[in-house]
């Protein structure tokens, strides 16, 4: 039953979202020992008569399987289904597992064993390695805010409605582009770089050089947010673009970076960025290369 409990928390609305990636991560690695005490619950609950070996290999399976049936429920709650929350989910147990294999053994088995979990153990920090050391990355390259010049670049952004990828195609710097590409139109495709406060009081302009391709043109609208959450619209900068195929450079001055009644940004902390399509039909595409700030 305690190791029940533990999996209770999973089902509560997230929070860390707002917090950003690195809370996220923080909350994703929770499933860890979590699932790790459950494992260990099971083999302690399971029938005497069952050999240890038996036991271990049947509480890990019922543990994988209810870390599967937690990502199958979540949606419910108003959480949202994650492969790397199953995967921590599974190396939690198997961690336990192994663990509980050492236990029983002498010598280098033993050895082996709990070697084995602390390889596990290192495997489930690494999205939140990755993570942190992104972000010291992002701060290094301010007042550059997206190159796309590295994949880990494209977890700073949150994508709705759209698919993302990066290409080599429509490039004004270095080697790569965002390509962009809308395959929902339902709401307004978009995406957001909402990874963390940023501090934008010393930028004086904010530029994006972008392809649109096709024959069609296409209505960008460009947002800052100086709010966390959801602000709502009159809380926030919005302008839209109309562009015609082909390339364009897009620059705002941050003194024009206004609520619709007109207060200012707080330049100092700013939580959100994004750039949303209106009215876009499906296959639409974009490229955007080196969104950047100017001192």
């Amino acid at each position: 039953m305690g190791g029940v409990l533990l999996l209770i928390p999973f089902l509560l609305p997230l929070w860390a979202g707002a917090l950003g990636r690195t809370a996220e991560q923080i909350e994703n690695l929770l499933h860890v020992p979590a699932f790790f005490a459950l494992t260990v619950c099971l083999v302690a609950i399971l029938p005497a008569r069952l050999a240890q070996a038996k036991a271990r290999w049947l509480a890990l399976a019922l543990a994988v399987l209810c870390a599967g049936l937690l990502e199958v429920v979540q949606p419910r709650f108003g959480r949202t289904a994650e492969l790397i929350d199953f995967g921590m989910g599974f190396l939690g147990s198997a961690s336990a597992f192994c663990f509980l294999w050492g236990m029983s053994l002498q010598g280098l088995h033993r050895w082996i064993a709990f070697s084995s979990c602390l390889v596990l153990a290192v495997l489930s920090l690494l999205p939140l390695g990755c993570v942190v050391v992104d972000q010291r990355h992002a701060r290094r390259d301010f007042p550059l805010i997206a190159s796309f010049e590295s994949w880990p670049e494209l977890g700073r952004w949150s994508f709705h409605g759209v698919h993302a990828s990066r290409s080599a195609d429509h490039v004004k710097t270095g080697r790569y582009s965002l390509r962009v590409e809308v395959d929902d139109t339902g709401g307004y495709p978009s995406f957001f770089l909402d990874d963390e406060a940023r501090d934008w009081s010393s930028l004086k302009r904010l530029c994006t050089d972008l392809f649109v391709e096709g024959a069609q043109p296409v209505r960008l609208w460009i947002r800052v947010d100086d709010l966390p959450g959801n602000p709502p619209y009159a809380e926030r900068f919005q302008v839209l673009h109309n562009l015609a195929p082909g390339f364009h450079s897009l620059c705002l001055d941050t003194t024009d970076l206004r609520t619709e009644g007109g207060r200012p940004l707080d330049l100092r902390h700013i939580h959100a960025f994004g750039i949303f399509f209106d009215g876009a039909e499906s296959g639409d595409v974009v490229y955007f290369d080196s969104i950047r700030g100017i001192q």
